[in-house]
């Protein structure tokens, strides 16, 4: 006799072995959904196993909870229990009326899963069978669930209300509390058990009463923090998380009947469908602006919000804080936290009203976001491209009037009081120092007609701000000026503010800042007495008295006014002074150079002779001063070094040490005067390093550098200058982005003190600099040759050793490097010291530059500085024109550049008309070339070399009928008669364009990609104007110019594009020892198709066995075209069967465009968007695992690294694929048992869905048919 199987005995060896045939899973589960004692028994034991793991989890930590994962056998056994009634409630869920199970069971079981998901750290396998397990148990429960599905019911309503109170209460714990560093998992988790709550309907199968197990209406309207959870949810986590938080808000005015009145939501159910529909455009909103990742779509919603702020809107401001707040999040892109800062700074923060809510956006999410410095930095706007001092912040500048209209638009003085207080803390340790600036000003002007809002503590607060570190000069002033300013509102109305700590010295500094306006200096303490007078032997017996130490802190400025007058009053005879035993202790003692000085020393520097000496003074009181000045400009130097070269004393460094009297005692033959020249030669190259940061110190090095040459020409023997020069080329100082935010801080600092402007502390602008170091390259006299030469052949060389292709761009390559190859040109070509094969190789050089230089403005320098050559030696054109009649046209880029040369130089006043009758012939031929480069350039100068004929009378070459009729035929041309703008800024006449006018601010500037003119025109004259005052009381004779000012012009605005001549890139051949690679596409039934029209007919779709078991679910897509794909990648794949949500696509056009018959393979089966769930689930009941393709916090990265959450892809995977624009709807996320994403390294936000998809078929293909 056989007995029949014990039910229980086989379900709990299934339960046992669980995970080793997943086929006996479902069948148990069917067995025990069957078979009421056998169910009620396994409840029983998933009960009993659930409250064992609740205690051993309960109070340890993760580490210990970990272990204890891994090495209890009871958790392990718990974990397979709890998987399994996963599977049993998905089966309890799908067979209806087949099913008999006791429902108080499954109900008491509720409570414990959700105890134990908040105590077991998120990544157990505990933590995550109870989710999925929760979740199914939540889904027996459903309106989708008939309750007749559930016999033996005799469930009150007391037991339900406690089952719901209980788990709203551990809801709210796991949202609230952090318990470890899985906490936010932990919350993901915690949402989607609250959204899966909502579908647990409100039943009444007796009349014992309501059995109540969903949210209520009681929660909903009693609960204050039911809905601040929910704005918790939607201000932080993943995009998953807040698309729940959405979803629950949405289902929550659904369920809601009664009124709620609290202050962050409102509800009237007579207004019921109104706020719905409100808020379901705030969702829509919400996706948009805080989920989206398109900054066109978030202006599409620019109505809707300023909409949703309007008196008409039921939505309640808070919401809209929470979108704005969640914006800002590091998830959301910055073009999007972009835009909505600026809307909000445009006229909105007026419209909110005063709240906690309001100034936690503030403090938390807009001030943090709005005070980077890279928010100022990128919005400098210029009013004068070519002048720093005129830059403005743009952001600044609206950030400012943004906390004035604020505070402002603040109905009383307590929220006034809030307000300012807050933002003041916020100031006093938060922000970027020149965002300080512009808040505290915007502060200060709200404050100004409303003063009774300032107490002692806001003045406390300030004295703190002003006290900050690491403001920078104008910052500093002008956050001291408006907390000033501040106090003294304060005191109309407060007891005497002297007793305050701070306040004295705050008001001390105020008073310095707003009488440097005046010129009145207010010293620290005096180093000198005013009887002594300016003499060096008291200053160096100062020095050696306080050993060096009264050069300490603000007294620097004192030593160098003192130096400075000393200067002035000099004229040659000093006073005598013995102090040789410091001068032996200067490291600038003579023999005693480091080898980093000598290196740095003129490489021929010229031996002082008598003859030099004649108009010298040699007596022995003259050289003792010498060492004095040497030694006071070591120890100042040297100070300069210690105090890190604070501002003012660098801008007045240069009009010292540079001064023409130290340089000319410097020239004396003593020791201390050779060491005087090596020390100066020194600072001379560290200042110009120093610039390359502190660009306010240029413009007073330059303009010091050009006067002491121009007013003893002498100091070229003695400074390196050639090192100079070629420094000023190589490295020109930049303007950095700090001196920029000074310059937009300067206006913040006159709206208080109006005589103060920014040039107060900075002096003239850099462009002044430029100015005075082309006019000093300009007036080099004809004995600095070898200076020039020098300086030429070292900015040349690198030019001459580029490799060919020449790179359109390089770093090393600059503009001005050819500027200053222009300027000394003119200063070395005509000197009869260069011979001429060497006059001839500089030539040849320029012209092979020309040939091979891509970049257009480069070229058109290069062509500058050639046609030199031939204005200054005529003998030399000869030569030019038989190239350009012989030459080979399979170089167009240098026979264009030749073509042009000629035809300016032709054009010279001293040309005859046998060289223009030789080019304009060679142009004849040239305007019919292959090459479109040669063509156009030849027809674009014929009409040039024609007019300049006509212009000198030459008839022999005017009358000529075939040269008439093509000159007629070409100015006929549209490329002629309306030329492109790159055109214009050919030279029209090259003796009147070589111009300084024309170098430093010519149309050229303008070619692509632009660059600003480094100087101009009204810079030079400014430049001529202080040299009356600043030369004329050394009556030397100015030196002439090489190069005239010229007229000025109007600028040639160019279109900001890559210029057409540019090098085109080099593409490197294949080997040819390499095989033509075949083509091995198969030919596509479509192709056929094309070939043969009956061929279509013939041809059925055949599905033979897939080669996985992949599902694609395509049902949220929308787009037949990423369908298309889908279904192409799918086959490619070997995707066991498409999902989409109507068959119809499959007859679209772009649907079979995409497709490319893929469709004919693979089966594609409708699955419409409503029933994706419950397929779902019918799925996960027969082994497969859902996986989302989704970016969330949660996401497994596929290819990831051993450092990444690498994606291990379950064999049975169901793929699910979102939609183009929202993903996979919260309500579907909850059902997938895992996340997938591709790491990205560019800044797009995501891929097309098809390409997505193909990436993750991909991947599953390479884990699981690797090697086959």
């Amino acid at each position: 006799m056989v007995l029949d199987p014990d039910p229980t005995q086989i379900i709990t060896n299934a339960i046992q072995n669980f995970g080793k045939d997943i086929s006996h899973h479902r069948s148990a589960a069917e067995l025990c959904s069957k078979d009421v004692n056998a169910c009620a028994h396994v409840l029983g034991e998933v009960s009993s196993h659930i409250d064992t793991a609740i205690r051993k989890f309960r109070d340890l930590n993760s580490v210990k909870a970990s272990d204890l994962e891994r090495n209890s056998d009871d958790v392990m056994l718990s974990v397979k229990y709890i998987k399994f009634l996963r599977i049993l409630c998905l089966v309890c869920s799908m067979n209806g009326t087949d099913t008999s199970v006791p429902r108080d069971q499954f109900l008491s079981i509720i409570v414990p899963l959700a105890r134990l998901i908040e105590y077991t750290p998120s990544d157990s396998d505990v933590f995550s069978a109870s989710e999925a397990a929760l979740h199914a148990l939540l889904h027996l429960f459903t309106s989708s669930c008939s309750y007749e599905r559930l016999r033996g019911l005799r469930s009150d309503i007391g037991n339900s209300a406690s089952v719901r109170n209980e788990l709203w209460q551990i809801l709210k714990t796991v949202i609230t509390e952090s318990r470890d560093k899985s906490s936010e998992v932990k919350k993901t988790a915690a949402f989607s058990v609250w959204l899966k709550w909502f579908d647990v309907q409100e039943v009444q199968p007796f009349a014992s009463g309501l059995i109540e197990l969903g949210p209520n209406q009681e929660l909903l309207r009693c609960d204050k923090s039911y809905w601040h959870l929910l704005q918790t949810g939607l201000l932080h986590g993943s995009s998953n998380r807040r698309k729940t938080c959405l979803q629950i808000l949405s289902e929550s005015i659904q369920r809601l009947h009664c009124e709620v009145f609290n202050e962050v939501f409102v509800f009237r159910p007579k207004e019921k469908e109104l706020i719905a529909a409100q808020f379901a455009r705030y969702r829509f909103l919400f996706e948009a602006i805080s989920l989206g990742r398109y900054i066109n779509q978030v202006e599409e919603c620019l109505p809707y919000l300023n909409w949703t702020m309007s008196k008409d809107s039921h939505v309640h401001p808070s919401w809209v804080l929470v979108l704005l707040q969640a914006a800002f999040e590091p998830s959301s892109t910055e073009g999007i936290r972009k835009f909505v800062a600026n809307w909000y700074m445009r006229g909105q923060p007026d419209t909110f009203p005063p709240s906690k809510h309001h100034l936690d956006f503030l403090l938390l999410s807009f001030l943090p976001w709005a005070m980077q410095g890279t928010h100022f930095t990128s919005s400098f706007r210029a009013r004068d491209s070519n002048a720093d001092a005129t830059v403005s912040c743009e952001h600044g500048e609206l950030l400012s009037s943004c906390i004035r209209g604020l505070i402002q638009a603040l109905p009383d003085d307590g929220f006034i009081q809030l307000y300012v207080s807050e933002l003041l803390l916020y100031l006093c340790e938060h922000g970027f120092v020149h965002g300080v600036a512009f808040v505290l000003h915007g502060i200060a002007e709200a404050l100004e007609k409303r003063p009774s809002w300032l107490n002692r503590k806001h003045v406390e607060t300030l004295i703190k701000i002003s006290e900050r570190d690491g403001y920078p000069d104008v910052a500093r002033r002008a956050i001291t000026a408006d907390c000033s300013r501040l106090c003294e509102i304060a005191t109309n109305h407060l007891e005497d503010l002297s007793t305050t700590i701070g306040y004295r010295a705050l008001r001390d500094r105020w008073l310095k800042i707003y009488h440097e306006a005046d010129g009145v200096e207010i010293p620290d303490r005096s180093l000198l007495s005013e009887e002594k007078g300016p003499c060096l032997t008291v200053l160096v017996a100062e020095l050696e008295k306080t050993k060096y130490q009264c050069l300490s802190g603000p007294n620097l400025i004192t030593c160098y006014k003192f130096i400075s007058d000393f200067l002035d009053a000099s004229e040659g005879s000093l006073e005598p002074a013995n102090n040789l035993e410091v001068l032996h202790k200067s490291k600038y003692a003579l023999g005693e150079h480091s080898r980093e000085t000598k290196a740095e020393l003129p490489e021929h520097q010229p031996e002082i002779t008598p003859s030099d000496l004649k108009s010298k003074s040699q007596d022995s009181d003259g050289l003792d001063e010498v060492h004095n000045l040497f030694i006071v400009v070591d120890a100042v130097w040297n100070e300069m070094e210690i105090q890190d070269y604070p501002k003012r004393a660098l801008m007045d460094t240069p009009s010292i040490f540079l001064h023409p009297v130290c340089l000319s005692q410097s020239m004396r033959s003593s020791k201390s005067a050779i060491s005087l020249r090596s020390l100066l030669s020194d600072i001379l190259l560290a200042m110009q390093k120093i610039c390359q940061t502190r660009i306010y110190a240029f413009p007073p090095l330059a303009a010091a550098m050009r006067a002491a040459y121009l007013s003893n020409p002498e100091v070229a023997s003695i400074l390196p200058l050639g090192k100079f020069f070629v420094e000023f080329a190589n490295h020109p100082p930049t303007t950095k982005n700090d001196f920029y935010l000074e310059a937009a801080v300067a206006p913040l600092l006159t709206a208080r003190v109006p005589r103060v402007s920014f040039q107060t502390y900075y002096g003239v602008d850099k462009s002044y600099g430029f100015a005075c170091m082309f006019d000093m390259l300009n007036r080099l006299r004809p004995e600095e040759f070898k200076l020039a030469q020098g300086t030429l052949e070292t900015l040349l060389k690198p030019w001459m050793e580029q490799n060919t292709p020449v790179p359109t761009w390089s770093k090393w390559k600059t503009a001005l490097q050819l500027q200053t190859m222009l300027i000394l040109v003119d200063v070395v070509i005509p000197s009869a010291q260069l011979n001429q094969g060497l006059r001839l190789a500089y030539l040849m050089h320029f012209h092979k530059l020309v040939d091979i230089e891509p970049l257009p403005r480069y070229r058109y320098l290069l062509e500058w500085i050639v046609i030199r050559f031939y204005a200054n030696f005529p003998r030399l054109r000869d030569d030019l024109f038989s190239r350009l009649s012989t030459s080979d046209h399979h170089q167009p880029r240098a026979i264009a550049a030749l073509i042009r040369i000629s035809a300016l130089v032709t054009c010279l006043s001293d040309s005859s008309p046998e060289s223009l009758l030789s080019v304009i012939t060679a142009l004849v031929a040239m305007s019919a070339s292959p090459r479109i480069a040669v063509r156009h350039e030849s027809q674009w100068y014929f009409p040039r070399l024609w007019d300049h004929a006509e212009s000198k009378g030459w008839v022999k070459i005017t009358s000529n009928p075939a040269l008439v009729a093509l000159n007629n035929h070409i100015r006929q041309l549209d490329k002629y008669s309306k030329p492109p703008p790159e055109r214009l800024i050919d030279f029209e006449n090259h003796e009147l364009d070589h111009s300084m006018t024309n170098l430093v601010e010519g149309g050229y500037m303008g070619l692509a990609p632009p660059e600003a003119p480094l100087a101009k025109r009204q810079d030079f004259q400014m430049v001529w104007e202080r040299d009356a005052v600043v030369l004329g009381r050394w009556n030397q004779r100015m030196p002439p110019l090489r190069i005239p000012l010229g007229e000025a012009f109007k600028t040639v605005s160019l279109p900001e594009q890559a210029s057409k001549d540019a090098a085109p890139a080099v593409t490197k051949t294949a080997d040819s020892s390499i095989g033509v690679p075949l083509q091995t596409k198969s030919l596509l039934p479509s192709t056929f198709s094309a070939l043969s029209p009956d061929f279509g007919h013939e041809f059925e779709p055949k599905f033979s066995a897939r080669p996985t078991p992949v599902l694609v679910i395509g049902s949220l897509i929308d787009a037949a075209y990423n369908l298309g794909g889908l279904s192409r990648v799918s086959e490619i794949f070997g995707a066991a069967a498409l999902h989409v949500n109507s068959l119809d696509v499959l007859r679209s056009k772009d649907f079979t465009s995409v497709a490319v018959s893929s469709e004919r393979h693979l089966p594609i089966q409708e699955l419409q968007k409503d029933a994706v769930r419950d397929f779902l689930l019918e799925k996960k009941a027969d082994g497969y695992v859902v996986v989302g393709l989704e970016q969330t916090d949660q996401s497994y990265v596929l290819g990831g690294g051993e450092e990444e959450r690498a994606a291990k892809l379950p064999f049975r995977t169901v793929l699910v694929i979102g939609s183009e624009k929202e993903g996979i709807p919260a309500k579907l996320l909850a059902e997938c048992d895992m996340c997938v994403e591709i790491k990205q390294v560019g800044v797009t936000r995501s891929m097309n869905v098809q390409t997505a998809a193909a990436v993750a078929l991909y991947e599953w293909s390479r884990q699981h048919f690797r090697g086959s």
